[in-house]
């Protein structure tokens, strides 16, 4: 599958890192992209209304704005995978942010792109999710066409990150980050990925397709008066590690009477390579 305006994130040895997603086209009986890219900002605003957002949701090492997010996650001190906790006023955010036609639309693009261009890696994000949503059906899948565990909104009106990395994340993984808003995307707003040496031109509507985990990113500032928002999906590696071991923490994998001395040389020996077998999910394209 195939829009307007892609273009392959490549380096030196042909590495296929990223991909910069570009418009679909048009369909019928569909929202069509524009409504999609002007709706957005409008329904970000009407959610954020009498919301009160945590302090510690507003000040965070990407920036200075609230950065909600929903789904399934796990890694920051939880004992199993849950359903990200938030109060009563961020989950009525949260809920009309999914419920949204436009935000669905959203999602089954960014997820036909990544599933169209990186299968393996698509297929690898499907399955871990559906094996942990088959083992616990008190989780919930953020879209029914998505195969990320969380989406975050960044809801900021003036949404500039700090550059970052976003270390949770599974490092051979894409982020798909999507911006929208009103603002001049020759003059701000551009996308920096810093280890790529790239400053990208981010026009509202697009999305990029990074390995947020390892690549250093930031946006740049907008001009006053100008508005823009961010949608980032994601997996953090902690949902894929607890799959690996078996729906368990690394502790009760190693300390389990189940898991035997076979098992744990797979372990080691998997842990050895890992960093090496991960290269298949970043093809060399010919």
């Amino acid at each position: 599958m195939g829009g307007r305006g892609l273009c392959s994130l490549v380096d030196a040895e042909g590495r296929f890192l990223g991909l910069l997603g570009g418009k679909p086209r048009a369909e019928a009986g569909r929202n069509s992209w524009t409504d999609v890219v002007s709706g957005i900002p409008a329904l970000i605003e009407s959610a954020k209304r009498g919301v009160r957002f945590p302090k510690k949701m507003c000040l965070h090492r990407r920036g200075r704005f609230p950065a909600p997010a929903a789904g399934v996650g796990y890694g920051g001190g939880e004992k199993h995978p849950v359903n990200r906790a938030m109060t009563k006023s961020v989950r009525r955010f949260m809920e009309q942010i999914l419920h949204s036609p436009l935000t669905k639309r959203l999602s089954g693009w960014v997820n036909c792109l990544f599933q169209a261009h990186n299968p393996a890696m698509y297929h690898a994000y499907a399955d871990n999710l559906d094996a942990i949503l088959r083992r616990d059906s008190s989780l919930r899948r953020n879209f029914s066409n998505s195969v990320f565990a969380l989406l975050t909104v960044n809801a900021g009106r003036r949404t500039v990150t700090k550059p970052h990395r976003d270390r949770a994340n599974r490092p051979p993984g894409w982020c798909p980050v999507s911006a929208f808003g009103l603002y001049d995307p020759t003059r701000g707003g551009q996308m920096v990925l810093e280890e790529f040496k790239l400053i990208i031109d981010f026009p509202p509507g697009t999305t990029i397709y990074i390995p947020s985990a390892i690549v250093t990113h930031c946006n740049t500032d907008i001009s006053p008066g100008e508005m823009r928002y961010s949608l980032t999906q994601y997996t953090p590696g902690a949902l894929f590690r607890w799959v690996y071991n078996g729906f368990q923490t690394q502790e009760a994998f190693f300390h389990s009477e189940k898991t035997s001395l076979e098992d744990k040389a797979r372990f080691w020996r998997d842990q050895s390579t890992r960093w090496v077998d991960s290269l298949k999910y970043f093809p060399k394209l010919s």
